[in-house]
């Protein structure tokens, strides 16, 4: 009575095998790899739009997608994670650390230079961490690359049109990470354009996100406050993706 049922299952287990098989060292380097990459774009210009769409891209990835990677890799909630979860936890991790660091920066009155310094030397630690345990696997499969596939037409085409800058609030906003990329000693009372007034929002971490992919990057805080729809709009599918994975299977 049972062995029928397990025959029958079988087809759908070989479907769902069909994957390509990464270990999480691979996965570590290849992390590092990319956040080298946008550290070394800050020394390159921005005269053409190729130029300055790699220095976006690689800056955001770097601050917003490897840190985060690297901790999810050493954390491994589960023995076995596909690519997709892992860019999904790496980006929420990311963007935790990001806040964390806006609290400690304008508590402690600490330059993004030092935020910057910290993050690097953190994420080079996990990841010799990372090489030196056992290695995970991390699943590659093929409806993982159709939805990959999606998702950079997605984010390029946000790229591409890109999110205005043209009323006074978003220029508020845009100039506020401007503020937290360039300020020294960051404080409560100094992060808002109008001196010694608190902001509404005393630790931005979103704003101070956008100020360190810009200053990690050496790109116009403005630019990247355009550009950064392509992230924003394809975390968000990237994160629905892996929650009704998580919930439907």
């Amino acid at each position: 009575m049972h062995q029928p049922i397990a025959n029958a299952a079988q087809p759908v287990d070989a479907a769902s095998g069909a994957c390509v098989r990464l270990s999480t060292k691979t996965v570590a380097l290849s992390t590092v790899m990319l956040a080298s990459a946008g550290l070394g774009c800050h020394f390159i210009g921005a005269d053409s739009p190729t130029a300055a769409a790699f220095k976006v891209i690689t800056a955001t990835v770097g601050i917003g997608l490897v840190p985060g990677v690297l901790v999810t890799l050493l954390w491994q909630p589960r023995p076995n994670m596909s690519l997709l979860e892992v860019s999904a936890f790496g980006i929420a991790v990311s963007f935790g650390l990001a806040h964390l660091l806006a609290i400690v920066a304008i508590s402690a009155h600490v330059s993004p230079v030092v935020s910057l310094s910290i993050l690097g030397i953190a994420s080079m630690l996990i990841a010799v961490c990372v090489m030196r345990r056992p290695a995970g696997r991390i699943e590659v499969t093929l409806d993982e690359v159709i939805v990959l596939v999606l998702l950079v037409i997605l984010g390029w085409s946000l790229y591409l049109v890109g999110a205005p800058v043209d009323s006074s609030e978003d220029q508020i906003h845009a100039g506020i990470a401007l503020r937290l990329s360039q300020l020294a000693n960051p404080g409560l009372d100094n992060v808002y354009l109008v001196p010694r007034l608190v902001y509404t929002y005393p630790f931005p971490g979103t704003h101070y996100f956008m100020g360190l992919i810009s200053r990690f990057g050496d790109i116009d805080t403005f630019f990247v406050y355009h550009k950064l729809r392509f992230f924003w709009g394809t975390t968000a599918v990237l994160m629905l993706y892996v929650m009704a994975r998580a919930a439907f299977g």
